[in-house]
């Protein structure tokens, strides 16, 4: 039998990796968000991005990712909602390097009608944590400077979507889980 797939509970959120069954929600998160907000930032898109039948394809893939230890794709949804809920936003950690170099990038977008709410770092928080002690991918505050400075609001980057690559190794694990607690 195969493990449970994540699902990390917030107070505000449920951040789920991502998975077949969510893609009528992420067809309309992005038939939603794409033009006007999503758009600026991501490579350009064909029609069929906006269909269930390319996320059913993209998130059946997306759990293979996750088996192979490749990447987490989250998807960010209200707490308490079904598999199926609206979709709020995406948190993802792709292109997991292992070895003496160990890193990966991440890249995260929130819906334009749930900006400036604090749920994009609501996701983070939970999904650094579990990155952490899941993924062994141990980011430490040097190697967490740019994703700071955008929690922040430095630059202001509402609206947009973006990458920050995340790398480390030489924190102490006590002080780590006291900064994402």
């Amino acid at each position: 039998m195969a493990a449970a797939l994540p699902e990390l509970a917030t107070a505000r959120l449920v951040v789920r990796l991502a998975r077949p069954g969510m893609q009528a929600a992420m067809a309309r998160f992005l038939a939603e968000n794409f033009e006007g907000h999503l758009d600026r930032w991501s490579p350009p898109a064909t029609s069929a991005f906006f269909t269930e039948a390319f996320w059913r394809d993209r998130l059946g893939a997306a759990v293979d990712e996750y088996a192979a230890g490749r990447a987490a794709r989250f998807v960010l949804q209200p707490a308490g909602g079904a598999i199926d809920a609206e979709v709020i936003g995406t948190c993802n950690y792709t292109n997991i390097v292992r070895g003496p170099f160990l890193a990966c990038h991440l890249g995260y977008q929130i819906a334009r009608a749930h900006e400036g709410r604090g749920l994009m770092a609501e996701a983070l928080r939970a999904t650094n944590a579990f990155a952490f002690r899941e993924l062994k991918l141990v980011v430490e505050p040097g190697g967490a400077i740019g994703l700071a400075a955008l929690l922040a609001g430095r630059p202001d980057v509402k609206g947009k979507v973006v990458v920050a690559v995340l790398s480390g190794g030489n924190i102490d694990p006590e002080l780590f889980h006291r900064l994402v607690a």
